[in-house]
C-alpha cells in the first residue's frame, strides 16, 4: 500500500478544522486541534495515511518542504495526495471569519476568501484528484456525510463520532425576516 495524504482545503472559517478533526478520528495521522497549529507545519509528515489542512497549497511553506506547493512537497515524500475541499455558505463563512478577527471588516474578509478560492484552484495540480464536500451536509447529516466521504476515499470509518453543531444557525439568527 502506498502512502496517502488527504489535504483539507477551503476558505477561512469554512469548516477545515472540523473536517480535519473528523479525518484524525478516522485514523489519519495529523492534528485536529481547534487552534491553528499543526505538526506538519513544522515537522516533516510521516505515516501511511496523513491529513493536513491548508487554505491554499502555496501559503506558509514549511521549512522541511522542498517545494513551495504543499502538494508537490508531499509527493516528493512519496505520498499520493487527494484534496478534499470544503465549501460553506458564503454568509456564515464571512460572519464566522469576522467574529474570529481574521480581517478587520466584512469587505476585507470577503476579499480574503475570494483570493483564497482563486489561489486554491490555481495551485491545485491538474493531476491531483479532489472531492468537494459541503459544511451544510456535514451539519445536517454528519455521520452519513462523513461515512460517505470515508467510503469514497477508501479509508476506515471512525469508531466514534464527534458531535457536530450547526455553526451557521447563530449567524442566520441575526438576519431580520
Amino acid at each position: 500500500m502506498s502512502k496517502r495524504a488527504i489535504l483539507v482545503m477551503g476558505a477561512v472559517s469554512s469548516g477545515t478544522r472540523m473536517l480535519t478533526r473528523l479525518f484524525v478520528a478516522a485514523g489519519c495521522n495529523g492534528d485536529g486541534n481547534k487552534d491553528h497549529t499543526q505538526r506538519w507545519d513544522t515537522e516533516q509528515p510521516h505515516g501511511d495515511l496523513i491529513v493536513w489542512r491548508r487554505h491554499v497549497p502555496t501559503r506558509r511553506t514549511p521549512k522541511w518542504a522542498i517545494h513551495e506547493n504543499a502538494i508537490y512537497a508531499l509527493q516528493s515524500l512519496g505520498y499520493d495526495v487527494h484534496a478534499v475541499i470544503i465549501v460553506r455558505d458564503w454568509f456564515p463563512t464571512v460572519q464566522s471569519a469576522l467574529k474570529a478577527n481574521h480581517r478587520p471588516n466584512k469587505a476585507a474578509v470577503e476579499e480574503m476568501n475570494r483570493e483564497v478560492w482563486r489561489l486554491m484552484f490555481r495551485d491545485l495540480p491538474s493531476d491531483v484528484p479532489f472531492t468537494v464536500v459541503t459544511y451544510e451536509s456535514l451539519i445536517q447529516r454528519p455521520q452519513q456525510a462523513f461515512y460517505a466521504l470515508c467510503d469514497h476515499l477508501g479509508i476506515e470509518r471512525p469508531s466514534s463520532f464527534e458531535a457536530i453543531e450547526d455553526g451557521n444557525e447563530k449567524h442566520f439568527q441575526q438576519v431580520a425576516l
